[in-house]
């Protein structure tokens, strides 16, 4: 009887400690935190910014991108409808962007066309004339549509809308 007891005693010890390392096993699975990966580009002539602006056409394409202008930018004969959408920060670092010519028609027009929700754009002076044709609902110097902030900018120049 006492062997019986021991080894009924020893299958219990025995199967509780084969079940320790298991959820042990689970505890230490768990996923890594998931980490924001901010890019930053740097925009010092006009063809880097008609470039980038040629990349937004895809909101995916400006999501966790911060983009810096390094120097005064003047678009004045460049084919330029304004960048499509924006999702990120636009650092203007005090910068001009002037020639800003937007007649084309549209939905919204401006040097940016929407900033979408979370979107920055900051310390930039743009200059030049957005008179879309068709409808004009949306029109504005900096931005036609924004859901974003626009902090410490100025336009100078026409808005017909």
């Amino acid at each position: 009887m006492t062997k019986r007891i021991f080894c009924l005693a020893l299958c219990v010890f025995l199967l509780a400690s084969a079940a320790t390392p298991v959820f042990a096993a689970k505890e230490e699975e768990a996923p890594p935190p998931v980490t924001q990966v901010v890019t930053t580009i740097f925009i010092g002539n006009e063809e880097s910014f008609l470039s980038f602006a040629e990349n937004c056409r895809l909101d995916s394409y400006s999501r966790e991108l911060q983009v810096e202008l390094l120097q005064d930018l003047d678009l004045t004969g460049f084919d330029f409808s304004g960048v499509p959408i924006f999702c990120g920060t636009f650092l203007g670092n005090n910068h001009t962007i002037s020639g800003v010519n937007i007649t084309s028609a549209g939905s919204a027009a401006g040097l940016f066309r929407y900033l979408d929700t979370g979107a920055v754009v900051q310390d930039l002076t743009v200059t030049g004339t957005i008179a879309p044709q068709g409808s004009q609902s949306l029109a504005g110097g900096i931005a036609g549509s924004n859901s974003g902030r626009i902090e410490n900018c100025i336009f100078q120049g026409t808005v017909t809308g």
